[in-house]
């Protein structure tokens, strides 16, 4: 209780009992839930952060790691940005066009290939 006033407590665990119990039954999974029905949660084999409008960022111990997003995904390094694949392939999928930017050189696949810079080598 981090006020005497009641509307400012929160539960950090709970089971329920009977019936009633949906995703809380089992005591070895955390929940962490908002009245806005944002959540995190932590199980056995993963870790989820929810919104309630089906955006989700998941870490698996099966699967990975998947971030799902009803909207725009934004990744920012002021560094260095790597994506990799050690031992399979890297796939990059639009509904409308691939853009591909460094410096004045870049690569637009759109209803085609255009490429533009100062020189162009094609092998």
């Amino acid at each position: 209780f981090p006020t005497e006033n009641e509307g400012d407590a929160y539960v950090c665990s709970a089971v329920h009992k009977g019936d009633g119990g949906g995703i809380r039954n089992n005591p070895d999974n955390k929940i962490w839930r908002n009245k806005y029905g944002k959540e995190i949660r932590l199980s056995k084999d993963k870790i989820a952060i929810t919104s309630n409008k089906g955006d989700y960022i998941e870490i698996s111990d099966n699967e990975g790691v998947k971030i799902v997003s009803s909207g725009s995904i934004n990744i920012k390094a002021k560094d260095r940005l790597e994506i990799s694949s050690e031992e399979a392939s890297i796939s990059i999928a639009a509904g409308k066009r691939i853009f591909i930017l460094q410096e004045d050189t870049q690569i637009v696949l759109k209803d085609g290939i255009s490429v533009s810079g100062e020189g162009v080598n094609i092998s």
